[in-house]
């Protein structure tokens, strides 16, 4: 069994525990639930930020206009960098 940890960090989105490691230079890491709910981690920048909205097309395609995860993605890492 691998214990999942913050320095298993793997480039894109990886997964273990339902926690989504993230590429970055900081470890990131953020759950993702069934409508597109994030809670996103960032150790280096003191930051945890929820993301309660949900997307009523989650789902719906195939199509990336769906998920819209990597557009959430760059604007929790934006608003990290901020706080």
């Amino acid at each position: 069994m691998t214990i999942f940890s913050s320095n298993s960090c793997r480039p894109d989105f990886g997964c273990g525990y339902q926690w989504w490691p993230m590429d970055g230079h900081e470890c990131e890491f953020s759950a993702i639930g069934v409508y597109n709910q994030f809670v996103y981690v960032n150790a280096a920048h003191n930051a945890v930020i929820v993301e309660l909205s949900t997307s009523p097309n989650y789902g719906r395609t195939n199509d990336e206009t769906s998920y819209r995860e990597y557009e959430t993605a760059s604007l929790l890492r934006a608003i990290a960098g901020v706080v």
